[in-house]
């Protein structure tokens, strides 16, 4: 299913729209967070989201209704900047959802989140360190599992972004990355929405 990503004008009108009606300073941060994870799709399209999301079930075991879309691929523009980095350059807020971004999708699942736990504790039974270890445990302590952050000789690491590039062939049949984060519960995915609220203020009040 072939993707129709919105225009750059589309992208800002909407983005400022947001803005105006959503980060009002009337509406509580719970109100925009909700806003981030089940406003109607702008990015995918409902239909494309639904597939997308029936894959994510199908690979990871787990019930569609715990695979959520967030981020430019819902709401089809990015809600908030990213600082420049050695690896990249600095990206502004309202860029619009193409063909170089992620779809990224919360996985909720205190089993799978367990299973995995488990794994990479058998294979790292001694606590070794990792280069990315200080950030692993910041993102563990708050219920959320990335692999990015994992040891790269971690055999589920590599699984699991085979799974994405799998789903990624299967559901949309594009190059676009699939991007899943791992949630224990939905009561820590809230709060990582809570957090990706605040920020998006912060940012517009800099």
């Amino acid at each position: 299913m072939e993707i129709q990503f919105p225009t750059p004008i589309e992208a800002f009108i909407d983005y400022r729209t947001f803005v105006e009606d959503q980060v009002a300073p009337a509406r509580s941060n719970e109100e925009l967070a909700e806003f981030l994870y089940a406003s109607s799709f702008r990015g995918l399209t409902p239909e494309l989201a639904a597939t997308v999301k029936n894959c994510v079930a199908e690979e990871w075991d787990v019930k569609s209704e715990n695979c959520i879309i967030v981020g430019s691929a819902r709401l089809g523009f990015s809600p908030v900047d990213k600082p420049s980095t050695p690896m990249r350059e600095s990206k502004s807020a309202g860029r619009p959802f193409c063909d170089a971004s992620d779809i990224d999708i919360a996985v909720i699942s205190e089993q799978k989140f367990d299973e995995i736990w488990e794994q990479l504790f058998r294979a790292f039974p001694h606590y070794r360190s990792w280069p990315d270890l200080s950030s692993f445990r910041k993102y563990m302590y708050r219920g959320w599992l990335r692999p990015d952050k994992m040891p790269f000789k971690f055999f589920g690491r590599k699984a699991w972004f085979d799974k994405c590039n799998l789903i990624s062939k299967k559901a949309i049949d594009s190059t676009l990355v699939v991007s899943i984060a791992l949630y224990k519960s939905e009561f820590f995915f809230q709060e990582a929405m809570g957090t990706s609220a605040h920020t998006i203020r912060s940012r517009l009040a800099e």
